[in-house]
């Protein structure tokens, strides 16, 4: 039943109907984070998820700081 109102519509809608639950589930990541590191401060929850959606080691590159190293958890540098 819900495939057949994907069928039903427009590209526009089907669009917006993905942007609509990417942002749901990334919203549910961050409470996620927000979880399981509550002392984390909203750059380190960012990095976080910037590294579950494009890989840790490219973020760790990009940014120049793996989001591990923002809570202690890599160890000794």
């Amino acid at each position: 039943m819900m495939f057949d109102s994907y069928r039903r519509m427009t590209p526009g809608e089907s669009i917006e109907r993905v942007w609509e639950l990417n942002e749901w589930a990334w919203k549910r990541a961050r409470a996620g984070f927000r979880r399981q590191y509550p002392s984390a401060g909203e750059r380190e929850i960012e990095f976080r998820l910037a590294a579950l959606k494009y890989g840790r080691e490219l973020v760790a590159r990009a940014l120049g700081c793996d989001p591990g190293d923002l809570a202690g958890e890599n160890g000794p540098a």
